[in-house]
């Protein structure tokens, strides 16, 4: 478990440490069991990954995160038989799990809760060269988009 604050810290550049220290307040007033950061890379040559959202598994009242995941929002343009040929079995090597949806495919993988940052934007990257079949060679930006609270384990 690592404390809020120390978590706020590795990702403040990506989402103000106020921001997301706020958000775990919210979390406590609501007894939130998960916090999920909603992000949008800042890249205008990405066509199918459309955001990422970030999910603290979260101790209300205590104020620890148990554990860091990540969602990659793929757009439904991807065709199916390009996704479950080519890049599924890619996406789980990686030790995701995926869940395909109506409005995309969803691509879960576990940060853990050390070198957080680090951890993302390497993995932003893989994933990226595998959907997008690029390679990200500058710095990746993020957008912060919203946030929302799940209240049950």
């Amino acid at each position: 478990m690592r404390d809020v604050t120390e978590i706020a810290e590795e990702f403040s550049s990506i989402v103000p440490r106020d921001k997301l220290l706020s958000l775990f307040e919210d979390a406590n007033e609501l007894s939130a069991r998960y916090v999920i950061v909603s992000l949008k890379l800042k890249d205008r040559t990405l066509r199918y990954l459309k955001g990422v959202n970030v999910i603290f598994t979260y101790l209300p009242h205590i104020s620890k995160v148990m554990n860091v995941n990540i969602e990659f929002l793929i757009s439904k343009d991807v065709s199916a038989r390009d996704f479950l040929t080519r890049h599924y079995k890619e996406l789980v090597g990686l030790g995701g799990s995926v869940a395909i949806g109506d409005d995309g495919i969803s691509v879960f993988l576990k940060l853990g809760l050390r070198n957080c940052r680090r951890k993302l934007e390497d993995l932003i990257r893989k994933v990226v060269r595998i959907i997008e079949g690029i390679d990200l060679r500058d710095e990746v930006h993020f957008e912060y988009v919203g946030s929302r609270f799940i209240h049950y384990e």
